[in-house]
């Protein structure tokens, strides 16, 4: 989809640091169709020939903090015997954090003081514990992808 000079080398790691903070990421791109294309054709001609070699314009991205009470309802859901599942079109590090965040996904606390951002991954055959095949979430497990410390520097390494 996008031209690889409109690419930045460090796509990929900010999209995910993002995501790995259950922040919605939109990738903004465009492409000049010039001043006489007319709609209709444009429609005729269908996505996958408009929607390529596009120049990357940034990210948008969007933070939607939790409820107050999510956590709290969850942890509740969970003692009364209930199953908690969530179902998100999110991408799947946004969702994962949100569950995470809300405890729907457990990871060991540290005592570490920086901040670790998670990914998920999905486990090995070997790395499997035995579970449930209903619970899905067994599969999966969180593998720190970066350790933060407090900085004077964002992601893009410009100044804050």
């Amino acid at each position: 989809f996008l031209t690889k000079e409109s690419t930045p080398s460090n796509y990929e790691e900010i999209y995910k640091h993002h995501m790995s903070r259950g922040q919605r990421v939109l990738a903004m791109a465009y492409r000049d169709l010039g001043r006489t294309a007319a709609v209709a054709s444009l429609k005729e001609q269908g996505r996958d020939a408009i929607e390529q070699d596009l120049t990357f314009a940034g990210f948008l991205v969007l933070d939607c903090p939790l409820k107050p009470d999510s956590k709290s309802v969850i942890t509740e859901l969970r003692t009364s015997g209930h199953d908690v599942v969530m179902i998100t079109g999110d991408a799947i590090l946004t969702a994962a954090e949100v569950a995470r965040q809300v405890g729907i996904i457990r990871v060991k606390k540290s005592n570490a003081a920086s901040h670790v951002v998670y990914e998920l991954r999905e486990c090995q055959t070997s790395e499997l514990a035995e579970s449930s095949d209903d619970d899905m979430w067994s599969k999966f497990s969180f593998s720190p992808l970066v350790t933060e410390t407090k900085t004077n520097e964002n992601i893009l390494g410009e100044s804050i």
